[in-house]
C-alpha cells in the first residue's frame, strides 16, 4: 500500500500507439452479464487492495493488506467456487496475529500460481509481502497454499533495502523448470536504483537480477509499475505511466536466457491525465497483450477506461476503446483479465455523479465491462453493475502515499483492486474493497467483498458460465452439509455446520433462523483457539450510520457459548479505531454495541427476534431491504481482541432479504 512520488522516466521509448484514433464500442449482442449476490470474504478482518487468483481446478485465493504500520496481511483460500473463505493461518498465536507466512509484511501483498511442482501435493501458490518499505517477502507453498514451506521463504527477496509495490509471476520452461519473477520499485532515495526484476529458480528462496545496474538496461528507471506478466516463451512485460503517456516494458527472452529490454508507448493523448498509479495487463491465450487505463478527459472532470491491444508481442498497440458505458461518468482503478483472443473483461469502480475523483464522494460501485469480439474492427463492450449496493461514498485519493487513510482524502480503498477468471468454466471473479459501513472515524475501512459471474458470455469462446452452487436466493438460503472444516477437508464439525439461515417479517420485527446440523454446544468448542464459540448472522443496510456519517452500517445477531447455557444479543459489531481513523478487525461480540436480544436455541435451531428499526431497514438506500445476509460460525474468544478475530468454521451462501 505505501507508495512514494512518482518521478517516471522512460529512457528509450518506441512511440507506436500515442495519438490514435478512439475506437468507440457497439452494444454487446451476447446473453446478460450477471453477477451473484455479494460474499463477505471475512466480515472480521478489514483490509484494502485486495487480490484474487484461481488455480487450475478453480480453487480461489484472496489477500488484502492492512498497511505495513500493522505488519499485517491476510491470505484466504476458498474450496467452493468463492462461497466460503478460509483463513490461511502460518502464525496463529503471534502477534502480529494471524499472518500468513513465516514472514513479516502488511505493505503491499501478492498471490502468484504456478502448477504442481515435482513432489507437491496441489498446485504451486507463492505469497509476496512487502516488509514495511524495507525488503520484500517471498513464501511458497507446494499444497494448494494450505502450508508454506519455511524452506523456501526469504524475508529478503529483495536486492536492496528500500521497496515498494512489488509483482510476480511465475512460468515453467519446456524443460519443466519453473522460473518465479519479482518485479519492485526500489526506493531511489535509499539506494540510487530504480526498478528492479529478479528471477528465482527455487521457488523464491535465492534470487538474481535481470538486467544490469537495476534499470533494466536504461530503458525503464522508475515509477509505478503494473502486474507483472509472462507469456508461453518466457518474455515479460509490465506497464507504467507518466501522465499523460502509458507505456508497456517488454523484456524479450534470449535463447541463452538473458534478457533484452524495450518499451512501447500504448497510448498519449494531450490534454488528458492518465489517473491511477497501477495501469494494468493482460495476456490472452494466444499471447496478445491488452493494457487497460483511466484517464481523466481534456477540459473536463469526467474520467474514462480505455483498452488498447497489441497483436505483435507489444510492440505496437491498435486504438483504444472506452470500456464504461451509458451514464458512467468517472470510473477509477480499472482491473484487466483475458481469456480465449479477443475476450477481455475490465473491472472498475464507477459513479453516474460529475465531478473530479478527488473531490467526488460517488456513490461508487462495482462494475465489469466485457467484450467477446476485442480483436474485432467495432468491438462490442457490456457492461455491468456487479455491488449490489453503494460500495464507497467518499472521494477517491490517488496520490499513494501523498494520502492518508481516513483523512478527507480518503484512501480507505488503497490502489486497486482485481479480477480474475475461472480456468474451469471462464467466468469472471471480482474482489474488491467496500467501505460503505461504520468502521472508521471520518471514512468507513475495507471490508473484502466477492462476486463472481453466473450469467453471460464466458472468456473462453468453448465454455459455458456456471452457477457453482450461487443462487438469486431471496430472504433464506440452503447451505451444503459437512463443509465446517478448513480447506473442505478432514472431519466435519456437525454443531457448526450451518444448513440453513433465513429472515422472515414479523409486523415490526424480524425472526432471524440459523440451523446446524448437529446441537452439542460443548462440541462448538475449540480450546486452542479460544473458549467460545458462535453462531452469527450479518447483514449490511442501507442507513447513514452515526460512526463517520457514511452510507452503510453492517448489523448482526449472534448466538454464544462456552459449552454452557448460550447468550443470545445483537446490534454492530465491536471496532476500534487505529491511529489513522481506520480499523482491522470488526468483532461480533456482546457489548455496548449489541446488546442482548430475544433468542432461543432448540435441536440444532438458533432463532432471534429483533426489531427492524435495529436491523436497520428504513434507511436512505433500498429501506426495504438487507443485502449479504450471511450465517457464520465463529471460534474464538468471548470479547473484543484487539489483535486478531475469531476463527470462522463454516459461512452459509449470502442473500437478499425484503420486507413487505
Amino acid at each position: 500500500m505505501p507508495r512514494r512520488p512518482l518521478v517516471p522516466m522512460l529512457l528509450a521509448t518506441a512511440a507506436l500507439g500515442g495519438g490514435a484514433a478512439l475506437l468507440t464500442p457497439s452494444a454487446q449482442a451476447d446473453a446478460s452479464l450477471r453477477f451473484s449476490h455479494t460474499v463477505v470474504v471475512d466480515p472480521q478482518r478489514l483490509g484494502s487492495e485486495p487480490i484474487i487468483k484461481a488455480d487450475p481446478s478453480g480453487g480461489l485465493y484472496g489477500s488484502s493488506i492492512i498497511g505495513f504500520s500493522n505488519s499485517v496481511s491476510f491470505l484466504w483460500k476458498s474450496q467452493d467456487h468463492g462461497q466460503q473463505w478460509d483463513l490461511v493461518n502460518a502464525l496463529p498465536n503471534a502477534v502480529p496475529a494471524q499472518r500468513p507466512t513465516f514472514t513479516h509484511g502488511g505493505g503491499d501483498s501478492e498471490i502468484v500460481i504456478g502448477p504442481r511442482a515435482p513432489g507437491g501435493t496441489g498446485y504451486t501458490v507463492s505469497f509476496y509481502d512487502l516488509e514495511s518499505l524495507a525488503d520484500i517477502g517471498v513464501a511458497t507453498s507446494f499444497d494448494s497454499g494450505k502450508t508454506f514451506s519455511q524452506q523456501t521463504t526469504n524475508a529478503l527477496a529483495g536486492d536492496v533495502a528500500g521497496t515498494d509495490r512489488q509483482w510476480g509471476q511465475l512460468w515453467r520452461d519446456p524443460q519443466g523448470k519453473d522460473h518465479l519473477f519479482l518485479v519492485y520499485n526500489a526506493l531511489q532515495s535509499q539506494n540510487g536504483k530504480g526498478t528492479i526484476l529478479r528471477e528465482s529458480l527455487d521457488y523464491g528462496k535465492t534470487w538474481k537480477n535481470l538486467g544490469s545496474g537495476g534499470t533494466l538496461e536504461g530503458v525503464f528507471d522508475s515509477g509505478a509499475l503494473g502486474q507483472l506478466r509472462v507469456d508461453r516463451v518466457g518474455n515479460v512485460f509490465f506497464t507504467s505511466e507518466n501522465s499523460p503517456r502509458v507505456n508497456l516494458v517488454r523484456g524479450m527472452r534470449n535463447k541463452n536466457g538473458t534478457y533484452t529490454f524495450s518499451s512501447t508507448l500504448v497510448n498519449s493523448e494531450p490534454g488528458t491525465d492518465t489517473r491511477q498509479l497501477f495501469i494494468t495487463s493482460a495476456l490472452d491465450s494466444a499471447g496478445n497483450i491488452y493494457v487497460v487505463w483511466s484517464r481523466q478527459e481534456a477540459k473536463s472532470t469526467d474520467v474514462g477506461i480505455y483498452t488498447a491491444v497489441s497483436t505483435d508481442h507489444g510492440k505496437t498497440f491498435g486504438a483504444p476503446v472506452k470500456m464504461n458505458t451509458g451514464s458512467i461518468r468517472n470510473a477509477n482503478f480499472p482491473w484487466i483479465i483475458a481469456g480465449d483472443p479477443g475476450r477481455v473483461a475490465v473491472a472498475f469502480y464507477g459513479t453516474k455523479t460529475k465531478g473530479d475523483s478527488t473531490n467526488n464522494a460517488g456513490p461508487w460501485d462495482v462494475y465489469v465491462s466485457e467484450s467477446t469480439d476485442f480483436l474485432s474492427k467495432h468491438p462490442h463492450v457490456q457492461q455491468a453493475k456487479v455491488s449490489e449496493h453503494p460500495s464507497h461514498t467518499n472521494p477517491i485519493c490517488l496520490s499513494g502515499l501523498g494520502c492518508t487513510a481516513g483523512s478527507a482524502q480518503d484512501r480507505n480503498l488503497g490502489d486497486f483492486f482485481q479480477l480474475d477468471v475461472d480456468p474451469t468454466d471462464g467466468s469472471v471473479l471480482v474482489m474488491w474493497a467496500d467501505t460503505a459501513n461504520q468502521y472508521g472515524a471520518l471514512a468507513g475501512s475495507p471490508v473484502n467483498s466477492f462476486a463472481r459471474q453466473i450469467g453471460g458470455p464466458s472468456l473462453f469462446a468453448h465454455k459455458t458460465v456456471r452457477a457453482n452452487g450461487f443462487t438469486d436466493a431471496l430472504n433464506g438460503v440452503t447451505d451444503v452439509s459437512n463443509d465446517a472444516r478448513l480447506y473442505g477437508e478432514g472431519t466435519s464439525n456437525t454443531s457448526m455446520d450451518l444448513t440453513k439461515v433465513s429472515v422472515k417479517d414479523a409486523g415490526a420485527n424480524l425472526v432471524i433462523t440459523a440451523k446446524l446440523k448437529g446441537s452439542d454446544l460443548t462440541q462448538m468448542l475449540d480450546p486452542t483457539v479460544g473458549p467460545s464459540a458462535s453462531v452469527v448472522v450479518s447483514w449490511w443496510a442501507g442507513q447513514v450510520n452515526g460512526d463517520n456519517g457514511d452510507l452503510g452500517q453492517t448489523h448482526f445477531v449472534a448466538m454464544q457459548t462456552q459449552g454452557a447455557a448460550p447468550v443470545f444479543f445483537g446490534g454492530a459489531p465491536t471496532y476500534v479505531n487505529s491511529s489513522s481513523g481506520t480499523s482491522r478487525f470488526a468483532e461480533f461480540v456482546p457489548g455496548p454495541l449489541a446488546l442482548p436480544v430475544t433468542g432461543t436455541f432448540d435441536g440444532g435451531t438458533v432463532t432471534w427476534t429483533i426489531s427492524k428499526a435495529a436491523a436497520g431497514l428504513g434507511g436512505a438506500f433500498a429501506p426495504k431491504s438487507l443485502f449479504s445476509v450471511t450465517g457464520t460460525t465463529l471460534q474464538g474468544m468471548p470479547v473484543y481482541n484487539y489483535n486478531s478475530a475469531a476463527k470462522q468454521v463454516d459461512a452459509a451462501p449470502p442473500f437478499t432479504f425484503t420486507a413487505r
